[in-house]
């Protein structure tokens, strides 16, 4: 029975024989084609039969089954010509195809849908140099409120320190005496 792998040594041969280029046209090396000629079961990735497929015009129906014939129709479509030559995929090519058959106002609104998505990509948004601007002004802010932190720390030592001095000085002078007897000069303070 043949495989898909025996297929693909039937395209290179149907297109020159020559491994290296075929490989090379796919990205592929080529000793990973040597491997499908040796290995006949080896099943290549979807992407590689997609890539064969593209590139050498080959329907993937035969490929993936041996149903049909080998190489698609040939087409000479302006689409056919840009997917070609650009590379790309079927969906690729067909997104082509349907925007070279739209009439000219429905070209300028999907190239001005195209311009608004290619705007909103390229607005600014807060990147890594603006995160860091704002890490950095949030850095300025707390180290002031630390700052202010500390100078307030100072102030309410430097009040308890003249408290303490006060009460000191109160404790230590003569207060008159009340005829219920003396008292402090903190409880005397509290009246």
């Amino acid at each position: 029975m043949e495989t898909i792998a025996n297929r693909v040594i039937k395209i290179v041969e149907a297109t020159g024989g020559n491994k290296s280029e075929f490989a090379r046209k796919i990205n592929l090396t080529p000793a990973y084609i040597s491997k499908l000629d040796k290995q006949p079961d080896r099943i290549p990735s979807d992407r590689t039969i997609a890539d064969i497929c593209r590139e050498f015009n080959v329907s993937e129906t035969w490929l993936r089954t041996g149903d049909g014939e080998m190489f698609e129709k040939a087409t000479n479509t302006l689409a056919d010509k840009l997917a070609q030559e650009y590379r790309l995929d079927n969906l690729g090519r067909q997104i082509m195809a349907a925007y070279l058959e739209l009439d000219e106002n429905d070209r300028l609104a999907v190239g001005h849908l195209i311009q608004n998505l290619l705007i909103k990509q390229t607005t600014p948004v807060p990147d890594a140099s603006g995160q860091a601007q704002a890490e950095s002004d949030l850095a300025a802010e707390i180290a002031e409120l630390k700052r202010q932190n500390q100078a307030l720390a100072a102030e309410i030592a430097a009040l308890k320190e003249e408290d303490a001095k006060m009460e000191a000085a109160a404790e230590s002078s003569v207060w008159p005496s009340v005829s219920a007897g003396s008292r402090s000069p903190a409880d005397i303070a509290k009246k």
